[in-house]
């Protein structure tokens, strides 16, 4: 086993093996002008050694890269510290584990090479058609409004719910039955909408005040699309004709779609 040992001086070290043998370990040269440590191999440790001698030699040398000067007030002394780094004696590699998984040192600790993905499955569903029937486009409201808070794609994530009440319904000409489409009139912007939800219920309330927890919504459309392409749902929401509905919108563009405007 070879001992590496850094210095910041010549080494001599002086074989016991041959009688005034003497092997001579090169570590700094004038060369080394900024150089500030090193590691350097000592001979086997199958030879035995009388002692271990250290030579030095200061020079103000003109490539001094510190200042414009060959010598300064600090070139008549210099300072040598050797380093034994194999954790033989007292030190922070002796008591200190090797590493540290959170704050546990366990004896071991299996990891991976390779970059690892989470992949999540969701669920989008398409209406395919068999048969044509007739529809009846209703609008509902003068649209006098323009708001960015029904889908706000400039966000990652959103979520937005509204009431209709039964008056309104029924006075833009809705009768009880099924809701099988919904159509946003769009006054501006471009975009992706990532997992957009839509969910129809019942409701006695008459207006809003923040986002309420509904659990009997039902959800009518789920799917990612291109702003502008709202349209059929895949289940028909069936109103019954007296009750207000509450909407709800959701999209959730996390997943590396671009955001809108």
């Amino acid at each position: 086993m070879k001992k590496w040992i850094s210095l910041a001086s010549v080494l001599l070290a002086t074989l016991g093996v041959f009688a005034q043998d003497t092997t001579t370990v090169q570590t700094f040269e004038f060369s080394d002008i900024t150089k500030r440590r090193g590691v350097y191999a000592f001979p086997s440790d199958t030879d035995s050694f009388r002692k271990i001698i250290m030579e030095m030699t200061l020079k103000c040398d003109p490539a001094t890269t510190q200042d414009g000067f060959d010598c300064g007030e600090w070139d008549y002394l210099t300072y040598t510290y050797v380093y034994d780094h194999r954790g033989i004696y007292d030190s922070t590699y002796l008591s200190h584990p090797s590493f540290l998984i959170g704050n546990a040192s366990p004896d071991s600790f299996e990891y991976v090479t390779n970059a690892v993905f989470d992949r999540n499955r969701e669920t989008s569903y398409f209406l395919n058609r068999t048969a044509t029937t007739s529809n009846s486009l209703i609008p509902v409201g003068v649209g006098a409004l323009t708001t960015q808070k029904v889908l706000d794609l400039r966000e990652r994530s959103g979520r937005s719910q509204y009431i209709f009440k039964a008056s309104e319904l029924t006075s833009a000409g809705l009768n009880a039955g099924d809701i099988t489409g919904l159509d946003l009139d769009l006054d501006q912007g471009s975009g992706f909408i990532g997992r957009l939800e839509i969910l129809i219920g019942h409701t006695t309330l008459d207006s809003l005040v923040g986002l309420q927890p509904f659990t009997a919504l039902q959800t009518v459309f789920l799917q990612s699309i291109p702003m502008g392409t709202f349209g059929d749902f895949h289940q028909a929401f069936n109103w019954n004709g007296s009750d207000n509905i509450i909407v709800e919108f959701r999209f959730d563009n996390n997943n590396g779609y671009p955001l809108g405007n």
